[in-house]
């Protein structure tokens, strides 16, 4: 049987997650690759995929199930799924990264503006600066811990008075 040509599954992808997620669904019959590729693009519906591949229609429910339980199916769209929970995964390190970029274009375009405020929340992301100050209440005082982090002023105060 010879390859069949499936479109991407996401549109998005990189060219190294592309390269990922067809070497793992390339390694499926040309049958499973267009069941496990149709799966991921119908938002996980398995009779329809089931379908969609040229199995029966009237079977095609028990026939998804049974194909999902497939280990090299069940691999592939696994590998996918992965690829997206790395791609919408927003850390610090994605965070900072998005920022050096932001930064890297507002020396390129000459925008000091928008260079002073991806500078400034890459200051906050690191914790260098800070918004707002924190209150801390033991008892009868009232702890103010200021924007630097190293300074904070108690204020004892009396209920009765």
């Amino acid at each position: 049987m010879s390859k069949v040509a499936l479109p991407p599954v996401r549109q998005d992808l990189t060219p190294e997650e592309q390269i990922t997620l067809d070497a793992a669904i390339g390694n499926l019959k040309p049958r499973l690759a267009v069941f496990a590729r149709t799966y991921l693009l119908n938002g996980n519906n398995a009779a329809d995929a089931a379908r969609h591949a040229g199995y029966a229609a009237s079977s095609s429910k028990n026939t998804g199930y049974r194909l999902l339980a497939r280990r090299d199916v069940a691999s592939a769209i696994d590998a996918f799924r992965k690829i997206i929970a790395k791609k919408t995964t927003f850390d610090f390190d994605r965070a900072a990264e998005m920022l050096m970029d932001s930064a890297e274009f507002a020396k390129s375009t000459q925008n000091a503006t928008a260079l002073v405020r991806a500078t400034e929340l890459m200051a906050k992301l690191h914790g260098h600066m800070v918004d707002r100050q924190s209150v801390q209440h033991s008892g009868n005082a009232v702890t103010f811990i200021l924007p630097d982090r190293h300074a904070s002023k108690t204020i004892e105060h009396d209920a009765d008075g």
